[in-house]
């Protein structure tokens, strides 16, 4: 009897080793798939927003210019809208930073050109000042600066 209730154990185990084997691959392989099928959704949507951002940015581009590159009968007055556009666009950012060197000045007085550079962010390695000293210089009516101390003021 002993004899007998070992076979039965062990083909018992034997049942429930491969059962769980089976049940485990089986639960593996569900999970491997859904993982998938997950990893293709998402690679999917990624590809859908790097196109709508890729046009969207193709938009902004033609946005920014105000051109349409159709209407122009020829690469030269391409090239003379663009270059009147980037002129303007170049303007309007000029403006903007007088505007904020003057409101710079106004609440810190008494700073010299590389101080007003620094304070905007407009500082490189080698020529920290350069550009505010042309645009303060540029605009006597805007800003006054002290010849002895060399410290620039706004005109209030």
């Amino acid at each position: 009897m002993s004899t007998l209730n070992w076979n039965e154990l062990l083909s018992e185990t034997i049942c429930f080793f491969f059962s769980s084997v089976k049940d485990f691959i089986i639960c593996n392989i569900s999970s491997i798939y859904l993982s998938l099928v997950v990893i293709n959704l998402f690679s999917l949507y990624l590809q859908y927003y790097d196109n709508r951002i890729s046009i969207l940015e193709q938009k902004l581009s033609k946005n920014l210019l105000n051109i349409d590159i159709c209407d122009s009968s020829s690469d030269s007055e391409t090239e003379d809208t663009l270059e009147k556009v980037l002129y303007e666009r170049v303007a309007k950012s000029k403006k903007e930073i007088i505007d904020a060197m003057y409101i710079l000045l106004e609440k810190n007085p008494s700073l010299k050109n590389t101080e007003v550079s620094k304070k905007l962010g407009l500082t490189s390695l080698q020529h920290s000042g350069y550009i505010t000293l042309i645009f303060l210089k540029e605009n006597p009516e805007l800003f006054i600066r002290d010849d002895e101390t060399k410290l620039w003021n706004s005109i209030l």
